[in-house]
């Protein structure tokens, strides 16, 4: 099943940034998800009482590549 969505031709920024997140997460690709994240930007694996520290740019892209896409690479976003 796809989207029934149809991106407009001249969408604004904020929904050309969420389509190259889409279309990353589709490819499972570590690198073009990599590409849709801040050079400082920090992700913290919730809860925070698992004890685990903030993982920064390289390390989560790192994470995604190792763990999520070989896990889930049949998932598909709809």
């Amino acid at each position: 099943m796809t989207s029934p969505y149809v991106f407009p031709e001249d969408p604004s920024p904020y929904l050309r940034a969420y389509k190259q997140l889409y279309d990353a997460m589709n490819a499972w690709s570590a690198e073009l998800m990599a590409d849709c994240l801040a050079d400082d930007c920090a992700y913290q694996m919730l809860p925070k009482s698992l004890g685990k520290p903030p993982m920064i740019k390289g390390e989560f892209v790192g994470m995604i590549s190792s763990f999520l896409i070989p896990t889930s690479k049949d998932f598909k976003v709809r």
